[in-house]
């Protein structure tokens, strides 16, 4: 299967290109940013196998003039019709203009930025330089992740770790001091993509912690 991941070098894309959808003037991938993403957890997920359905629609729209934000919501249901999380992750499409402001208040929020102070805490974990090819098999094929002729073309001087990978490390680090491994306690994060992490430095997470 590997052969059609992508279309670059030597391999070939899936599904090929003539039986891929058209979408006219919808922007690609390539001029997609990934912003904002939420996870709210309202009870356990299984760890045995079990069957989840998930219901995802555009909740907000607002445009900027050189570009507009969107912001899908989805909810993870049991067959029985029990929400177990809902996600909400927000993208940027930079050019797209003569988009107006619909549905809920902006989706991107404000950000508290805290008093110039020293962090009450701090951790980090380092990744694997083979990070971004083992997050890429859950279904994240973006070169721009593994390719480094594709990253400097978006700016970067070498592929970037996926922004929910970062997310993934920075939720196991917060569950394991905060919430002591206690699955009950972790029950939202909620993370902005602001900077790259490249795949040999240390993925780390900052929390202030105000009492």
């Amino acid at each position: 299967m590997f052969p059609f991941l992508e279309n670059v070098h030597d391999i070939s894309p899936f599904p090929p290109d003539a039986l891929s959808f058209n979408g006219g003037s919808f922007p690609t991938i390539k001029s997609v940013i990934h912003v904002e993403q939420t996870l709210e957890l309202y009870r356990l997920i299984a760890s045995q196998c079990a069957v989840y359905n998930c219901e995802s629609k555009i909740v907000s729209i607002c445009g900027t003039g050189k570009g507009a934000f969107f912001e899908r919501e989805t909810l993870v249901r049991d067959d029985g019709g029990i929400l177990y999380a809902r996600l909400l992750s927000v993208v940027y499409i930079p050019g797209l203009c003569g988009v107006s402001r619909n549905g809920s208040a902006s989706p991107v929020a404000r950000v508290v930025v805290p008093k110039e102070r020293e962090p009450d805490w701090e951790s980090s974990l380092r990744t694997s330089p083979e990070q971004a090819m083992l997050y890429r098999l859950s279904g994240d094929y973006n070169p721009l992740h593994i390719d480094p002729c594709i990253a400097r073309s978006f700016g970067f001087e070498k592929p970037i770790l996926h922004g929910l990978c970062t997310m993934g490390i920075a939720a196991r680090i917060l569950y394991q001091i905060f919430c002591s491994r206690v699955p009950s306690r972790f029950t939202k994060i909620r993370v902005r993509f602001t900077k790259p992490v490249y795949l040999e430095y240390s993925t780390g997470t900052t929390s202030t912690i105000t009492i």
